[in-house]
């Protein structure tokens, strides 16, 4: 009798035909239909199900012996089905019920072909489920600018050093340990935020417990890539996220702060490799 596999187990099975362990394959991870760019389900999913793409394998059963495709969302069966060689097919298109996803969270799909005994594993594919609203938050707050929103020479600290960003916490929503918070950090020529983005940069920071009791910071402290390119009549645009399980739960508004780094009299700006040099002891 066979030994059937879990895909959250090891990658040695045993054989249909004998009781040694045989090797298996590896496939890439299966394709999805009803996604956006970010693996993120869409509502006719929820309607008319998820079309994974399989694409046909290489090592199928001899003509007239059968091919057993398996569907795994979190190691949890969602789809079987039987397909007697020859395969003709350039690819099989299964559809998985929405009742195996209909649960906002991180989903990570995964399939399974067994043929005459041998079994082989696809690597997973994540993809989210997010049909909750995701609620809008205050903007970040720059602590160190000035009264006229300004990060400057005179910022304490320097902003050669660092730029603090504080994330208030949260009244709408709970965060939680473990949660994702992400700072999306932009860089703009103009005083607005407007216009092409000279960067553009995410920070990401898992939550602990002593990080969930109160505001949080991010800390910009490398100067080169991301506060350097900004000189005069410039400005940064920052929003963070909250995720939870792997889904956007929340999102702030934009925050923004301008950023003047002119010496007056002088053709550099303060904290520049020109002013470094010159100001070597400071």
């Amino acid at each position: 009798m066979s030994k059937k596999k879990s895909p959250g187990d090891g990658k040695t099975v045993v054989s249909l035909v004998s009781a040694d362990p045989i090797s298996t394959l590896d496939y890439a991870p299966p394709g999805v239909v009803e996604v956006d760019a970010n693996w993120v389900i869409l509502d006719i999913a929820h309607q008319n199900g998820l079309t994974v793409i399989v694409p046909r394998w290489d090592s199928p059963s001899p003509d007239g012996l059968p091919n057993e495709l398996y569907l795994y969302l979190n190691g949890t069966e969602v789809f079987h089905a039987t397909y007697i060689s020859p395969l003709t097919q350039p690819e099989f298109r299964p559809v998985i019920d929405p009742k195996y996803f209909s649960i906002d969270g991180a989903y990570r799909l995964t399939y399974e072909t067994v043929t005459t005994g041998n079994h082989a594993y696809s690597d997973p594919r994540d993809l989210t489920v997010r049909r909750l609203p995701v609620v809008l938050l205050p903007e970040p707050l720059f602590t160190a600018a000035n009264l006229w929103g300004y990060l400057n020479c005179l910022t304490i600290p320097p902003i050669w050093e660092l730029v603090i960003v504080r994330i208030p916490l949260p009244t709408k929503i709970s965060w939680e340990v473990d949660d994702e918070l992400h700072l999306l950090w932009t860089g703009y020529k103009t005083l607005n935020g407007s216009g092409t983005a000279l960067f553009s940069h995410t920070v990401i920071r898992k939550l602990t417990a002593q990080d969930v009791i109160g505001d949080y910071e991010f800390r910009i402290t490398d100067f080169k890539n991301f506060i350097e390119p900004l000189e005069d009549g410039a400005s940064v645009l920052a929003v963070y996220s909250i995720y939870h399980k792997g889904s956007l739960i929340a999102k702030s508004v934009p925050g923004l702060v301008k950023v003047d780094r002119v010496i007056p009299g002088e053709s550099y700006f303060c904290g520049s490799e020109p002013w470094r040099v010159l100001n070597v002891d400071r």
